[in-house]
């Protein structure tokens, strides 16, 4: 049973790991500026890769607004903008002073420049990327993201596709190109490449929300259900879930759920601070600062690492942090590179410290189940998972990964098959009724486990794993 045996937990690192998220489309909505469109302009891509000396570049300048932290008018909202405009911009350059030739960092400082109504400055620094290599994904999907907002939706696919040709782990390039698709009214090709995005990235809230809609608008209603519910396992505070689903019953005829959609969105708490936040102009761009503030340490401080400049990364995020009051992806990414450098305790203090903040906080607890798995310190996680089971009974990812922390090292296997049993019970996916076959092997109870393995092969009959472990059963 070796293949049984190995459990992935590995994979679940993944769900640490930094990717660099959604955000980027956030970079280049709501300009302030109008920008026209010039139909005839087309991206020269000249060069190779190396064509680029060093000598030629020299940072550009910033627009006036960014130049310092301090606010002219006196107001303290004004000035907190400013200083958070001021460092985003402070650790886009020293990462390009770094990593002159990489195509990425120059492609975060355009979108920054992009962001702060410099367009031609944005364009420059993706050129200069795609003449250091003509392949670098990042740009593609930075001019996409100019001409999705310049409205020419054809050109703005073209380029999405593009990116994601050359690296299909660039998730966020998936949400715009599904949004140019939806906004053509071609659903089934949003409905592909959002499938895509769940794939790499299982838990993304908006991947299953969007699917949801394009579910709705192609009658598949069962199917919209199932994209909405699975967003409100993710977070069952999501108004937009809710008010998909809601939508959706309503479009089946279906009065009784339709009531109970209803009732749900009613009581969701319209108390979150970004919600909140969106009744006020000046705290609507106080967190957009802090979005692109997050979005832009936590990508540089990826390439640092990447260039294994550990240091450097640590401390770009680390002089980020106090004023990232809610960004739990920095906040992992950080956890990590502690890690990396053997600082374990660091790292799990820094996890631990939103769950005490705030011991309602699902993700929270997730986050450091998440890493205490990645550490093997199975007891915290098996610990922090029964806080997310409290506050979330019917997540059915966390009482697989609490059957794996049971498993492991077989510290609790009758355990692990009442976990296990449970995650079928609200999720009967492929993997969950392998892993309960796992479980029922661990327990030697074989005519249960090849039930359960069987019942996962029909579901995925081309799963050459699940076929292996299934014909090691004695």
């Amino acid at each position: 049973m070796v293949y049984i045996l190995k459990l992935k937990i590995v994979l679940l690192a993944l769900c640490l790991v930094n990717l660099v998220g959604v955000a980027a489309l956030l970079l280049v909505r709501n300009f302030p500026f109008t920008l026209e469109s010039k139909p005839d302009q087309t991206l020269e891509l000249p060069g190779k890769h190396g064509d680029v000396e060093e000598a030629e570049f020299v940072l550009p300048p910033r627009p006036a607004h960014a130049q310092t932290g301090e606010s002219l008018d006196g107001d303290d909202n004004a000035r907190e903008i400013s200083q958070l405009r001021s460092l985003t911009f402070d650790i886009a350059e020293e990462t390009v002073r770094k990593l002159k030739n990489d195509p990425a960092a120059l492609s975060l400082l355009g979108k920054l420049h992009l962001r702060n109504s410099n367009p031609d400055t944005a364009r420059s620094l993706w050129d200069r990327a795609l003449k250091i290599d003509a392949n670098a994904p990042a740009p593609y999907l930075d001019y996409g993201n100019l001409e999705l907002n310049l409205g020419n939706l054809p050109e703005a696919a073209s380029y999405f596709r593009q990116a994601l040709k050359l690296n299909p782990e660039l998730l966020e390039a998936y949400e715009p190109l599904a949004e140019v698709l939806v906004t053509q009214s071609k659903f089934d090709d949003a409905t592909n490449h959002l499938r895509e995005w769940i794939k790499r990235e299982p838990r993304m809230l908006k991947a299953h929300i969007q699917l949801g809609k394009c579910m709705h608008e192609l009658g598949r209603h069962d199917e919209a259900v199932a994209s909405y519910r699975a967003a409100l396992d993710i977070n069952p505070s999501s108004r937009e879930s809710a008010m998909g689903l809601m939508a959706t019953y309503r479009a089946k005829g279906d009065r009784v759920n339709a009531a109970e959609a209803a009732e749900l969105f009613a009581k969701l708490d319209a108390s979150d601070p970004r919600v909140l936040a969106e009744r006020n102009v000046v705290d609507r761009d106080r967190v957009k600062m802090r979005d692109l503030l997050s979005f832009t340490v936590r990508t540089a401080a990826n390439l640092l690492a990447q260039s294994n400049d550990i240091p450097a990364a640590i401390r770009q995020l680390e002089l980020a942090m106090p004023y990232l009051y809610d960004a739990p992806e920095a906040r992992s990414q950080l956890a990590n590179l502690y890690a990396s450098n053997g600082r374990f305790d660091k790292s799990i203090k820094l996890l631990r410290e939103p769950c005490e903040k705030d011991p309602d906080d699902a993700d929270a607890w997730m986050s450091l189940a998440l890493f205490c798995m990645k550490l093997r310190q199975l007891d915290a996680a098996d610990d922090a998972l029964r806080q997310v089971i409290r506050l979330q009974p019917n997540d059915d990812y966390a009482y697989r990964l609490q059957a794996q922390t049971q498993i492991a090292q077989a510290r609790n296997l009758p355990g692990a098959v009442a976990s296990a049993q449970r995650a079928v019970e609200i999720s009967p996916v492929a993997g969950n009724l392998y892993l309960l076959g796992t479980a029922y092997y661990h327990v030697r109870d074989y005519s249960s486990a090849k039930e359960s393995l069987q019942k996962a092969i029909a579901l995925e009959p081309d799963n050459t794993e699940f076929r292996r472990a299934l014909a090691e059963i004695p």
